[in-house]
């Protein structure tokens, strides 16, 4: 810990030392205050959540998955990290995932359930700019001319496969 003596700061944290003067006590109360939720399970979350107090453009995160190869089940967290991403983009924050990523279900692409190959028609979504940095959707339905399969409605929900393209890449699934 040596290097944190010198480092200086912010490093956050729930309780500052006098050793380390980087160190800077976490705003638990502003942060709960502003955003209304005290879900807090991870570090991830903790600095989510600041982001998000402290009004950032845009959060991107990278390495942050909570599956693994031959691992079919979330991680602990998971759920916290979501929720957090999603007030960000509620109060207009940038949300960017690194698109192999199975957080948010990134690397699963758009899929609205119900639509597309699976469903009784197609939709396209055009996003349009609606002013003060927000984006407005135009949705466009497309008649299918034959419905899926039982077959191919099963095989899309294969559950004995992992759900991350990258990750059953690397596990030979």
């Amino acid at each position: 810990l040596a290097w944190m003596r010198g480092h200086p700061g912010p490093i956050y944290t729930s309780r500052t030392h006098p050793d380390y003067p980087g160190l800077v006590e976490f705003p638990l109360q502003d942060v709960i205050n502003d955003l209304g939720h005290p879900y807090f399970n991870s570090t991830a979350a903790y600095a989510l959540a600041l982001a998000i107090h402290e009004g950032a453009g845009m959060i991107s995160l990278f390495g942050i998955d909570y599956t693994y190869a031959n691992a079919h089940h979330a991680e602990q967290g998971r759920a916290c990290v979501e929720f957090w991403l999603g007030l960000a983009q509620a109060r207009g924050i940038g949300v960017n995932v690194a698109e192999t990523s199975s957080l948010l279900d990134t690397c699963q692409g758009l899929s609205l359930y119900g639509y597309g190959a699976l469903g009784t028609r197609d939709v396209h979504i055009e996003e349009l700019p609606a002013g003060d940095g927000q984006v407005s959707a135009k949705v466009t339905f497309v008649e299918r001319e034959t419905l899926p399969t039982a077959a191919e409605i099963e095989a899309a929900y294969d559950h004995s496969r992992h759900p991350s393209p990258q990750l059953r890449a690397s596990s030979g699934a």
